[in-house]
């Protein structure tokens, strides 16, 4: 008897731990945030939507901006969805 493995968790398992996430029950959106140095409340924000193929948030900071980085860990092996969804289910853009 073959034992299926998600590859995609397993592969992801690391690069997530200790990331925030969004999770809408079925699904988690895991993301970093990196608050301004300089008064968070009115520094921009930059919201870093990496290509095909990430396995974890950049850690890009900048002192005076607000850095959002989610992860798209789903689709194919986990290599990301293009922020929409699989098979029709848009919940990646749902949870963004």
């Amino acid at each position: 008897m073959e034992i299926l493995v998600d590859k995609r968790e397993e592969a992801n398992k690391n690069n997530l731990e200790g990331l925030s996430f969004i999770d809408d029950g079925k699904r988690k959106l895991f993301y970093r945030f990196s608050p301004s140095k300089k008064n968070s409340f009115n520094a921009p924000l930059l919201v870093i939507l990496h290509g095909h193929g990430t396995k974890a948030a950049t850690k890009f900071q900048r002192d005076g901006w607000n850095v959002l980085s989610p992860v798209d860990h789903f689709g194919y092996e986990g290599n990301g969805c293009w922020w929409l969804g699989e098979n029709g289910d848009f919940f990646v853009k749902e949870l963004l």
